[in-house]
């Protein structure tokens, strides 16, 4: 819990303004409508909803064609983990149970930079590399007709929801190099760990707002990349597709976005591709 502290404090990388609507979206579905969809993989089924021109996977990715143990990392291979999971059997990762919660099912899996970012192909087993949709976006380990979302479409996603009343004080829009107060509308109700602090994920105030989004997020944690799992029920991170260059020379670290419990904001920020983080997918 310390790292992601010093994530909050050290790593506060603003963003001013937001990109432009995606003109490939469905803008004819009105907004918070609701779906499925199933991946043809795996045959995982995930709840879908439309935020603004966006549409977005309501649940973490589970695919998972492999397993990897949490002390084993790399920054440029694809690997994939099951939070408090030690083997290396699918089937099993599959089935694991901690304090009495199936992980996989609950939470999804967590991937490295690499596995985000690396399309699987149609027998669910050979990596074949970086795959771009039709509009150039980076499909990534998504299933077909979907794709990992870019630095900039993460950003859209949270200003559409600042300026569309899911700031937790019923405040509109958002002040330029601000975080957005939008933590409680993306969350649960459930699963966060407990919190006082006004307007924060874990804090039982303003029900109104408790995940007014639908985007459902749940506190499934990470791999760190010092080879251990921390902080379930405190917050989880998603990848994105951009890559930060650090120093002018280094492409080891990509852009994240994640909530945590104590806080009442959606933060964002880089960090080491060889950290086993989340992935939601948004739809081409």
């Amino acid at each position: 819990m310390k790292k992601w502290l010093f994530l909050i404090i050290a790593g506060v990388m603003l963003i001013a303004c937001c990109p432009q609507e995606n003109p490939n979206s469905q803008d004819t579905l009105p907004d918070g409508t609701t779906g499925t969809f199933t991946d043809a993989r795996d045959g995982n089924v995930y709840q879908t909803v439309k935020i603004g021109s966006q549409i977005w996977m309501a649940e973490d990715l589970k695919f998972l064609p492999s397993v990897n143990k949490p002390i084993d990392g790399s920054k440029t291979e694809p690997y994939y983990y099951v939070y408090g999971y030690d083997g290396s059997c699918v089937e099993e990762a599959k089935a694991f149970t901690y304090e009495d919660v199936n992980i996989y099912e609950t939470y999804g899996v967590l991937y490295n930079w690499a596995a985000a970012t690396t399309t699987i192909d149609s027998d669910g087993v050979l990596p074949v590399g970086t795959k771009a949709t039709a509009q150039g976006q980076v499909q990534g380990v998504c299933p077909d007709g979907w794709h990992l979302p870019s630095k900039a479409e993460w950003v859209q996603l949270e200003c559409y929801l600042a300026d569309n009343g899911h700031n937790y004080d019923g405040s509109i829009g958002w002040e330029e190099n601000k975080f957005k107060i939008i933590g409680k509308s993306m969350a649960t109700d459930y699963g966060w760990k407990s919190s006082e602090e006004e307007g924060a994920v874990g804090n039982d105030d303003c029900p109104e707002y408790k995940n007014k989004s639908g985007f459902s997020a749940l506190p499934s944690g990470s791999r760190f990349d010092y080879g251990t799992f921390g902080d379930l029920g405190i917050h989880v991170s998603w990848w994105s597709a951009t890559e930060y260059k650090v120093f002018d020379f280094n492409y080891d670290h990509a852009w994240l976005w994640y909530l945590q419990n104590s806080y009442n904001i959606l933060f964002y920020n880089y960090w080491r591709k060889d950290e086993g983080l989340s992935v939601r997918c948004v739809k081409d």
